[in-house]
C-alpha cells in the first residue's frame, strides 16, 4: 500500500501539480467570462492532482490491488464531477441573454 514517505510524496506532488493547473486556468480565463461552478473547478483539479501524484509516486505499482481501488475511485469521482460541471455549464448557457441580430 505504500510507506508514509510515499504518501507524503503523493500529497506534495499532487498538491503542487493541482495548484499549478488551477492557477494556470485562473490566469488564462478571459476577463468577462465567469465560471458557473468555481467549487467544481477546485474539486476537479484536486482530484486530478491526486491522480497525478499517485501515478508519479507509485508508477506501475498503482495497478496492484490496494492502490487500484484508490485510482479507480479517483477516476470515477473525476468523471462524476465532470458530468456535474457540464450540466452546470449547459444550464448557465441556457440562462444567458441572447443577442438578437
Amino acid at each position: 500500500m505504500g510507506t508514509v514517505n510515499e504518501w507524503r510524496d503523493v500529497l506534495i506532488s499532487g498538491a503542487l501539480w493541482g495548484s499549478l493547473m488551477l492557477l494556470w486556468e485562473l490566469f488564462s480565463r478571459r476577463r468577462g467570462k465567469e465560471d458557473p461552478a468555481p467549487y467544481l473547478t477546485v474539486v476537479s483539479w484536486a482530484l486530478a492532482g491526486l491522480f497525478y501524484g499517485l501515478g508519479v509516486t507509485f508508477g506501475f505499482r498503482v495497478f496492484r490491488w490496494p492502490l487500484v481501488t484508490i485510482m479507480a475511485a479517483t477516476i470515477v469521482a473525476l468523471v462524476f464531477v465532470g458530468l456535474i460541471y457540464r450540466k452546470k455549464l449547459k444550464g448557465s448557457q441556457d440562462n444567458s441573454p441572447s443577442v438578437a441580430g
